[in-house]
């Protein structure tokens, strides 16, 4: 699973220190978490006194979902914002995206860079453009990993899916292959998971 970062371009020039605030939902320790919080201390660093970004991890600023139409709407000359939601979250602007989502579709993460770094990939992130974002970059989020809290690991697919609740992501291709398994899909944004 991939997670992407997102930004609203901004339009004019203007002379003091643009602000650009980033909103993602997960913790400061997690990978995303610190990647939020280099690219927020290099940007300080090299762009001082023209850019500084401001991070707001744990749903802070904004959840998944408010924070797209927050990038959409904004039209501040001084303030942008940013984001890196799931790209489950991107389906309702560019259906290709769920690509990402479909199971057993990579053999392995370089597979995904494949086509993450190939000339596919602004085809499947332009339908945004017409929406008001634009994609700066996809972050790795690692692949799909199952659990069952409890008292044993899934070791035999699909029986041990069998009634078992998952929390997905809001996506049509997770909650159809977690029904396929003989499971039960829950949406739940991220702050809500246990």
């Amino acid at each position: 699973m991939l997670a992407a970062a997102f930004s609203l371009s901004a339009t004019g020039v203007v002379a003091q220190e643009y602000v650009i605030k980033f909103s993602h939902v997960v913790a400061l320790g997690t990978p995303k978490g610190k990647a939020a919080d280099l690219f927020a201390k290099l940007v300080n660093e090299r762009m001082k006194g023209k850019v500084h970004v401001e991070v707001f991890p744990n749903s802070q600023l904004y959840n998944d979902n408010k924070v797209m139409e927050a990038m959409r709407l904004s039209d501040s000359k001084t303030t942008g914002i940013m984001a890196a939601p799931s790209l489950s979250k991107f389906v309702k602007f560019s259906r290709t995206i769920q690509a990402f989502d479909i199971p057993y579709l990579f053999n392995d993460i370089n597979d995904v860079h494949k086509l993450v770094d190939s000339p596919l990939m602004a085809k499947m992130t332009q339908p945004l453009e017409r929406k008001g974002l634009k994609a700066l970059s996809l972050w790795d989020n690692g692949m799909k990993v199952f659990s069952i809290r409890g008292d044993r690991p899934l070791k035999k697919v699909p029986d041990d899916f069998a009634g078992k609740k998952f929390r997905i992501q809001s996506s049509e291709v997770h909650a159809a292959m977690i029904k396929a398994l003989g499971g039960v899909p829950q949406k739940l944004p991220f702050k809500e998971v246990y």
